[in-house]
């Protein structure tokens, strides 16, 4: 079998793919393959050069076998060959013999869903129940758990595509068909690869492992998101197909209303916009060389970027001008100022983050006002003169100790960016030194601000706030979480000195040897 590599898209994340090769594994078990079943080396070269060169590869493919090797060139003839009567009847005659291997399977996982094998009609729908319950029987397979559809009849055929979508909602999605793109028979030439999935690596970042919080269903959200992406290469026009339901996007680049919920965000935010741009450009001009006209291809690569990732349409609507936008994107006090005084403010116009943030989080105002010490006090008295249930609707929560989700106060957040001016103000204000956080789903237990001081670096922060009275002893309550955040081999515990020993949630922190040897006798030496 050619095991040439196959190009992968970065944007799924490192834990779900070992939980797939581990459910692969146990799908192998339970449906055996035999070798000899499976397609020989000459076949699997000549999928390999199908699109290059077809007159060669079926030669080698009419000589097929195995089940497998059939539905392969039953599906090379329907995507290569006219669809005359001589070749509808080959067609016909090779997916009865598949047709009558499965049901011989009985009743195999899932056969009520794929639902009944119609004969082949001669279209690409008719042979998408015949693909899936190939691979799903597992009386055709290229893998240990699944068929793999070369890539040369996907270019041909990228309705074919339908067949890798998820059926099941669970683990029985491992078992749907592949795209061959991606499992090394054949490659597509000429995509912008690298652009791309720069773009997608980001939007990795932005989307987290949607794989960590266990349950068979991420097998399925994994399964949609590669089905999308294959589709973004191989079937552009899939996105301007009114069918399809796909509209442009409102917003001006993808994760831009995610990009302004806390200043973490923000920074990734800040990389995708240019990202996404190039990556636009790059697919709109592959676009453009497969046939579509310029102003297509730019809509069908915008959509396509947007709809490749999980939550680039996150809060659907467009990002209006607001307190939190012009804070973030770091507008002046004056422009700021003069948007206060123009009643502006006192309109919600955050509808977009706000609809984000309910899904995926939101820090308060405070917390991402901290740039400029001067802008958050003049935010404060803004906020003081409101009702608590403005405040909120507002989005000008604005208390030197207000808790996000987790309870992570402003100071924290500031000691985590290394703002010292900020903090010297909320010191200032009465912020509590020693608050610590609470949220046992995200493993943040029991952090302070000088936790995070330590886990970012910042000496200046450890300095302060030790000054005046962060305890160094402070330890975290993460428990028996320690192993799987890869920290010490304790239960939990650890002190801002471990933080700053690479213990905490981050890399260990790039200090010099003078300013590393400073902290430590701070985070060391009782006051």
């Amino acid at each position: 079998m050619n095991r040439s590599q196959p190009v992968r898209f970065p944007s799924t994340c490192a834990a779900l793919k070992a939980a797939i090769v581990s459910s692969l594994a146990l799908a192998a078990s339970l449906i055996p393959a035999s070798a000899q079943d499976r397609p020989a080396k000459d076949h699997e070269a000549a999928i390999a050069r199908m699109a290059a060169e077809p007159e060669a590869a079926e030669a080698v493919l009419r000589g097929g076998k195995t089940p497998t090797e059939e539905l392969d060139y039953a599906l090379f003839l329907h995507a290569f060959r006219p669809h005359d009567k001589a070749n509808l009847a080959r067609i016909s005659n090779l997916l009865a013999d598949l047709t009558h291997a499965i049901g011989a399977k009985g009743d195999y996982w899932g056969n009520d869903i794929i639902g009944e094998l119609l004969p082949y009609d001669g279209t690409d729908a008719s042979l998408i129940p015949i693909i899936r319950a190939a691979s799903v029987s597992g009386v055709g397979q290229t893998e240990s758990a699944f068929y793999a559809i070369p890539c040369g009849i996907l270019q041909k055929r990228p309705a074919l595509l339908k067949a890798t979508e998820a059926l099941y909602g669970g683990n029985g999605d491992n078992f749907v068909p592949r795209s061959g793109c991606q499992w090394g028979r054949g490659i597509i030439t000429g995509f912008p690869e690298k652009t791309v999935s720069a773009y997608l690596e980001l939007a990795n970042r932005a989307d987290g492992c949607f794989s960590c919080g266990g349950g068979s269903n991420r097998f399925t959200l994994w399964t949609r998101e590669v089905t999308q992406q294959e589709r973004m290469r191989l079937d552009p026009r899939y996105f301007l197909d009114p069918q399809n339901d796909i509209s442009d996007p409102r917003q001006a680049y993808p994760y831009q209303a995610w990009s302004y919920l806390t200043l973490s965000n923000r920074r990734v935010g800040a990389r995708i916009a240019p990202r996404y741009d190039q990556a636009r450009i790059a697919l709109a001009r592959y676009y453009r060389g497969l046939g579509l006209k310029p102003e297509d291809a730019m809509r069908a690569a915008a959509r396509a970027l947007f709809g490749a990732p999980f939550g680039a349409h996150c809060g659907e609507a467009a990002v209006t001008p607001s307190l939190r936008t012009l804070v973030m994107d770091g507008a002046d006090i004056d422009t700021i100022r003069r948007f206060i005084e123009s009643d502006a403010w006192r309109t919600p116009s955050h509808q977009a983050i706000a609809a984000c943030g309910a899904r995926a989080g939101m820090d308060p105002m405070a917390h991402v006002a901290l740039r400029d010490p001067r802008i958050f006090a003049m935010l404060s008295r803004l906020a003081a003169g409101l009702r608590a249930e403005d405040r909120k609707r507002l989005d000008l929560e604005m208390d030197v100790d207000q808790p996000n989700a987790f309870r992570k106060t402003p100071l924290m957040t500031a000691a985590q960016f290394g703002l010292e001016g900020s903090a010297r103000w909320l010191i200032g204000n009465g912020a509590h030194v020693n608050a610590v956080t609470e949220d046992t789903e995200m493993h943040n237990n029991g952090r302070t601000a000088l936790h995070y001081a330590a886990a970012s670096g910042s000496l200046p922060l450890i300095r302060l706030l030790v000054e005046h009275g962060a305890s160094i002893d402070a330890r975290d309550t993460v428990g028996g979480e320690a192993e799987y955040l890869g920290v010490k081999d304790t239960p939990g515990s650890q002190t801002p000195l471990d933080y700053l020993s690479g213990a905490g949630p981050v890399d260990a922190p790039k200090l010099s040897e003078k300013d590393k040897a400073e902290a430590v006798r701070l985070l060391t030496v009782k006051r």
